[in-house]
């Protein structure tokens, strides 16, 4: 069967609303940007003007690579996905389950007395907020509580790393700006692990044949579909 589609504007259609219809999927948002984006603040990397990246959160090579090594020796369950590696080493290519399982499971107890207390308390705010907005069930109170915690988190960031110093100002990206808006997005439509793009790939065949038709085009599709022709670039998250 051939699939004809034709391309309409999305302004068009009366019930879509911006930004209100369109939620951040977070697995790009936070897992694949924002926390690459903090480690990178963290062992000193994303700077280019190297003296800017000395501040209140800055870990230096030797305690970097020891967090690394620490990593690769944890003992993970099995229920949580793909086994540590060592973050020092591997992070460019790191997926988003594995920046995940960092973020959630490994960075508290490996920064603990490796950071200030005013950063490892942050940290734990956004430990914090992430896991609850990536719940299978998110209250109403959950939702309070991430609003009150979330915006205390991002102080500090900006605080630390920004300092309102213009030199300093490729910090303050898209990525890390929507973490502000996210929260709302999680009281309008739900847990974040409703409308995070990979389970939507796999379970809609509208979006499957629209991502398929663009990322496939001029492709040997006979070599690169997977999984109802979602590419395997997209399953690999």
């Amino acid at each position: 069967m051939k699939y004809q589609y034709h391309t309409i504007s999305i302004y068009r259609i009366s019930h879509i609303t911006f930004p209100a219809s369109c939620p951040f999927d977070l697995m790009h948002l936070l897992y694949l940007n924002f926390v690459r984006d903090l480690c990178a603040l963290f062992n000193g990397s994303f700077f280019k003007d190297k003296t800017l990246n000395t501040h209140n959160a800055s870990l230096s090579k030797d305690v970097w690579t020891a967090i690394g090594e620490d990593m690769a020796n944890v003992g993970s369950p099995t229920s949580w996905g793909r086994p540590p590696r060592d973050i020092a080493k591997y992070i460019g290519s790191f997926k988003a389950e594995d920046l995940s399982n960092f973020l959630t499971y490994y960075m508290l107890p490996l920064v603990h007395n490796r950071v200030t207390g005013s950063t490892f308390r942050a940290l734990r705010r956004l430990v914090l907020v992430t896991t609850m907005a990536t719940s299978i069930e998110v209250r109403l109170t959950d939702i309070d509580l991430m609003e009150a915690q979330l915006p205390l988190f991002l102080k500090w960031f900006y605080d630390t790393f920004y300092q309102n110093d213009h030199d300093r100002l490729p910090i303050c990206k898209y990525t890390e700006h929507c973490l502000v808006h996210f929260i709302q997005d999680i009281r309008n439509w739900g847990s974040a692990t409703l409308y995070w793009q990979f389970p939507e790939v796999l379970s809609c065949p509208v979006s499957e044949l629209i991502l398929t038709g663009a990322l496939m085009r001029g492709a040997d599709q006979s070599t690169e579909k997977s999984y109802k022709g979602c590419p395997k670039s997209l399953i690999n998250h």
